[in-house]
């Protein structure tokens, strides 16, 4: 048998001795906490079983607190340890120290304090291991932290040229810059120079767009076609009439009246249309040749501009 698998199996040997001492025994407890004791027991044994490890232990606990059996804290100890292997949280295994060194006081025999002992053993390796996993994480994220504030700090920093490092002046000495220093000249006359004053350009005129001509147009071919629809729609009536009134005078029955007085309504609002549409072209004319005379008026309006020079004003502009 390999040696890695003995301590596995006697772990399980004593488990099913201390089940083995249970059951028979019954949880044999005095008043009426015996039977709560033993569903408890078999409520964690199955909780254990299916991998729920946290109400396991809850159910052992409740059971030792009714029994207050040392047994049990065998199997509250093997819960807090098997629920550190699913979450690998280390204060699941610190439970789990603490209920196998109170099993270690407890225990009736060598073999059962030995037992004990060895899960102990285990236990402290274990937690050492995750206090340098936890260490080696802290550490980790503290460099993380640093990089990220340096990176800031770069990104604050003004921006420099490419390829040019800032440089400090040379420090000087008084005595270098005393034997160093060139002479000083005399103060000299400079004589004024006259600077002509360059030729102002005229100023662009101001280019005024062109007034459409879409809206005029289309206004003027709409009232051409109300114009010819009522027109013709009159005029159709007006020949129908004067072949149906005069064979039924004085009285007209309203089967053939109606439809000629019908077109003549219709050829009075298409007309009245053509009128009004007439009455917004001409406007829509009008418009536009004002606003032609102001481009015109503008384009050619004398500009004049005033600026100050040196040795004055100077007037340009267009005239």
């Amino acid at each position: 048998m390999a040696p890695r698998l003995r301590p596995a199996l006697l772990t399980c040997v004593v488990v099913l001795a201390w089940l083995a001492w249970l059951a028979p025994a019954g949880l044999a407890l005095a008043g009426p906490q015996e039977g709560r004791a033993r569903e408890l027991f078999h409520r964690g044994q199955v909780a254990f079983e299916a991998g729920r490890f946290a109400e396991a232990a809850h159910q052992f606990e409740d059971a030792y607190a009714l029994s207050r059996r040392p047994a049990l804290l065998w199997n509250i100890g093997r819960a807090y340890q098997s629920l550190f292997d699913v979450n690998h949280n280390p204060a699941d295994l610190r439970q789990a120290r603490a209920v196998f060194l109170n099993y270690s006081e407890l225990a009736r025999t060598g073999p059962e304090r030995d037992d004990a002992v060895k899960q102990l053993a285990t236990i402290d390796q274990k937690l050492a291991e995750a206090d340098a996993q936890e260490g080696s994480e802290r550490e980790r994220l503290n460099q993380e932290l640093l990089q990220q504030q340096r990176l800031l700090k770069q990104q604050q920093a003004p921006p420099r040229p490419n390829g040019v490092e800032p440089t400090q002046p040379a420090p000087t000495t008084p005595a270098t810059t005393a034997t160093t220093a060139p002479a000083t000249p005399g103060p000299t006359e400079v004589a004024p120079v006259a600077v002509a004053p360059a030729p102002l350009a005229a100023p662009a005129p101001v280019s005024r767009p062109r007034p459409s001509l879409v809206a005029p147009v289309t206004v003027l071919v709409l009232t051409l076609a109300l114009a010819g629809t009522g027109a013709g729609l009159y005029l159709t009536a007006q020949s129908d009439y004067n072949a149906v009134v005069p064979g039924c005078t004085p009285r007209c029955p309203p089967a053939q009246f109606d439809p000629i007085a019908n077109r003549f309504y219709a050829s009075y609002g298409l007309l009245g249309a053509a009128g009004a549409a007439a009455i917004v072209d001409v406007a829509l004319w009008a418009w536009r040749a004002a606003r032609l005379g102001d481009r015109a008026a503008a384009a050619a309006r004398p500009r004049v501009v005033v600026l100050p020079s040196p040795t004055g004003l100077v007037v340009g502009g267009q005239f």
